[in-house]
């Protein structure tokens, strides 16, 4: 007589696998939109501890936020090296560049996003009396009047913030995440835009996943506000805020 074996036939094999992937194909999607929740997460964090650096220096300094008057550059993601350096302190950090993760949205697209761009941004550049660095959401900051580089809607107004005593500090927004929308001829782009030093730069939290990155319509963003309360604002909450060049749109 023959004996019985307990290897799996070819068709249970397939069987297995066919079920394996199954599950696979279910959990993915679950497993990715946890992963995109634990980013949002920690991008609520990034934005909450550049808001306190912000404070904490005001605080010190008469109410006073660090000065941007000085400079001949006035996009929301320009940032003054003094600036970055007056957060980078306030945080207890030494160098900027050991809390360079803290200035870019962990849930934008990887794909646009690279390393290697982050660090391109990340150089300091000149403008006017100060150098600055370009990062990954919108600063609220005062900035100076005459520049043309940027037009901030009256229809939505917006108050750029000087300082941490002004009125109304419970709704004046100081760090936004950034959404930045583009206006073609099919429509409105918003996976990036590539009016940043001719470089591409990408909206945070968009909604689909494609390849492994991130594509579609934003979904929201983290608003951080004079008086340190931080909230999720969905996308259907948003407006748009402020006109760039060559139809570069900043919502939030």
């Amino acid at each position: 007589k023959m004996k019985k074996t307990n290897a799996f036939t070819l068709v249970e094999l397939l069987v297995v696998i066919s079920i394996i992937a199954i599950l696979l194909a279910i959990l993915m999607p679950a497993l990715q939109s946890a992963r995109n929740q634990a980013k949002r997460v920690i991008c609520g964090s990034n934005v909450k501890q550049m808001g306190l650096g912000l404070v904490t220096y005001a605080n010190q300094n008469d109410n006073k936020m660090p000065s941007h008057q000085k400079t001949s550059y006035i996009y929301l993601w320009d940032i003054a090296t003094p600036t970055i350096d007056a957060i980078t302190r306030q945080l207890g950090a030494k160098d900027p560049n050991s809390i360079k993760k803290f200035f870019y949205c962990p849930n934008a697209s990887r794909q646009v996003l690279t390393e290697k761009l982050i660090n391109q941004y990340w150089q300091r550049s000149r403008g006017g009396s100060y150098d600055y660095r370009v990062v990954g959401y919108f600063f609220l900051l005062k900035r100076p009047k005459g520049y043309d580089n940027i037009e901030l809607l009256k229809t939505q107004p917006t108050v750029l913030v000087d300082r941490i005593d002004m009125s109304k500090a419970s709704s004046n927004e100081l760090i936004t995440d950034m959404v930045l929308g583009l206006k073609t001829s099919k429509g409105m782009k918003w996976d990036y835009v590539e009016q940043v030093r001719n470089q591409p730069m990408p909206t945070n939290h968009l909604s689909k996943i494609k390849n492994g990155s991130l594509s579609g319509q934003p979904i929201g963003g983290q608003v951080i506000f004079v008086d340190q309360h931080l909230e999720w604002r969905p996308f259907n909450k948003m407006q748009k805020r402020a006109d760039g060049d060559a139809g570069i749109e900043m919502w939030f």
